[in-house]
């Protein structure tokens, strides 16, 4: 029973649509564009579905249920047949030429028939419109029969385990490799046909054996059948034979012992009769597993001594060519080489070493420039030091709150002078709270850290203040130390002589 297509187009649901697809074809003269796409609308699908199914032959009756919808089969698949053939995407079965497999023609016959006899009878069909055959009239879809002989042979040479003694196959050990990429005998020998047009295969005929032999790995074409190809043939169907023999007379052991055991009970002397067959047929099964064994041996040596010649081969190769390289140089040669080489490395490091040593008047050495260079950056570092001090001064005085300038004379303003512990009366301190404001001699500069400077910042030394203040109304401000305290209570404290009370407080 043939099975329902699966590939089906998405305009198969369409009852309208495939009411006309489904109908006769009309003639192409009336309406040439609806019939090119109707013809092209069934080839496609009949390969798409013969691709999916990897189906080599098919005929009208099998594409008429396959393709049927609703209880309706087309009725234009004859005409679709009919084109394919004339384009030589499908050939009829009776049109693929004697079989060398199953006859047993002459190589001379059998091309004849193929290469002569089937063309002109072609033509002559085709010439004479009888293209037209039964629903039963086998064709061949030549796209998927060319894909699996491409799939028998590769399937073929992965597992070859030795090219010269696995490439010649008996016939019937193939087709039983075969059966699941075969949908029947049938198309196993139209595949076999084609590999032999191809020359990917060749038959030979020995006795009542068809020995098929295939193409190597490497090879375009196959080699025909030799006397070492019959004889490794010989050996591997004895020993095949061997093996079916052994697995026969093992069965005939095992229905021995049960037929003992049976008899034991009723016929004692019929029990030990069935006995002493086992013990013969145990005998012969150990001389035919020592044959078999030296087969196989045999076998193993033959495909070893492959190997080895292989390795023989390519030795002879490698000498060959070992000999070819070192014929073109002698030893004298390489010593010669090697000394122009030296000599050259040696012109090369003298040419690097006056290049790197530069013009011979400039001699000036690299540690006075690295000197220098230190010298420069010493100096790049006292003025952003200076920088900084001069930032941290300005900054101090802005956030400096100091009280009003006193309206009375300088005499009413500063007496009477409030001293502190431990500091003179004829120095004063001013220092700012929160509540007050206060005058104070000061003995020695005092050195605060600052909250906005970093640690080697935070002290300001009384030399680098007395090189950098300026003289104010004839008062030497260096001697001035000016303090911050931060960040509660910020803190300024001018020093100088009591009897210049007024350029003091005018600073």
């Amino acid at each position: 029973m043939e099975s329902q297509a699966t590939n089906l187009p998405a305009v198969w649901s369409d009852d309208t649509r495939m009411s006309v697809l489904f109908a006769p074809f009309r003639e192409k003269s009336l309406n040439p564009s609806s019939w090119k796409q109707k013809m092209s609308f069934w080839s496609q699908l009949i390969l798409e579905e013969s691709r999916c199914s990897l189906t080599s032959i098919i005929d009208l009756n099998s594409l008429q249920i396959k393709f049927s919808r609703n209880g309706k089969v087309p009725l234009c698949l004859d005409v679709v047949l009919e084109d394919l053939l004339r384009s030589n995407t499908i050939k009829m079965l009776s049109n693929s030429g004697s079989s060398p497999v199953k006859q047993r023609p002459s190589w001379l016959t059998w091309g004849y028939d193929t290469f002569l006899k089937t063309p002109v009878k072609w033509g002559i069909n085709y010439m004479s419109s009888s293209q037209t055959e039964s629903k039963d009239t086998k064709y061949i879809v030549i796209e998927v029969l060319h894909k699996k002989c491409d799939q028998i042979v590769q399937d073929h040479q992965c597992g070859l385990y030795c090219e010269v003694t696995d490439s010649v196959i008996e016939y019937s050990q193939l087709w039983k490799k075969s059966q699941s990429l075969c949908a029947n005998e049938t198309e196993f020998d139209i595949i076999l046909e084609e590999l032999v047009k191809q020359r990917k295969v060749t038959v030979h005929h020995e006795n009542t054996h068809t020995i098929i032999k295939f193409v190597n790995k490497g090879d375009k074409t196959v080699k025909p059948v030799s006397k070492r190809d019959m004889e490794i043939f010989r050996i591997k169907m004895t020993r095949d034979m061997l093996t079916d023999k052994i697995d026969s007379l093992t069965s005939d052991i095992d229905k021995l012992k049960k037929e003992a055991i049976r008899m034991k009970k009723t016929s004692k002397t019929q029990a030990l009769r069935c006995l002493r067959q086992k013990r013969i047929i145990e005998s012969r099964i150990d001389k035919l597993t020592g044959s078999l064994d030296i087969l196989d041996n045999i076998l193993n040596q033959i495909s070893h001594s492959v190997s080895d010649e292989m390795v023989v081969k390519a030795l002879e190769s490698g000498n060959h060519v070992l000999k070819s390289l070192t014929g073109k140089t002698s030893k004298d040669h390489i010593a010669n080489v090697m000394d122009e080489l030296a000599e050259v490395l040696e012109e090369q490091a003298e040419i690097q070493d006056q290049i790197s040593s530069g013009p011979s008047g400039l001699d000036i050495s690299r540690e006075e420039l690295e000197a220098e260079l230190e010298d420069i950056m010493r100096d790049e570092i006292k003025e952003k030091d200076s920088e900084l001090l001069i930032d941290d001064i300005i900054s101090g005085l802005t956030d400096l709150h100091l009280p009003k300038v006193p309206s009375a004379s300088i005499d009413q303003s500063v007496s009477p002078f409030r001293t502190t512990e431990g500091v003179p009366a004829t120095g004063i301190t001013a220092s700012v709270s929160p509540q007050k404001f206060s005058i104070s001699p000061k003995t020695s500069p005092q050195k605060l850290p600052s909250p906005n400077r970093t640690p080697e910042h935070q002290q300001i030394s009384q030399s680098n203040l007395y090189k950098q203040s300026p003289m104010v109304d004839g008062i030497n401000t260096g001697e001035l130390d000016l303090s911050l305290e931060l960040p509660d209570v910020p803190t300024f404290t001018p020093y100088a002589d009591i009897n210049k009370k007024e350029a003091c407080l005018d600073s």
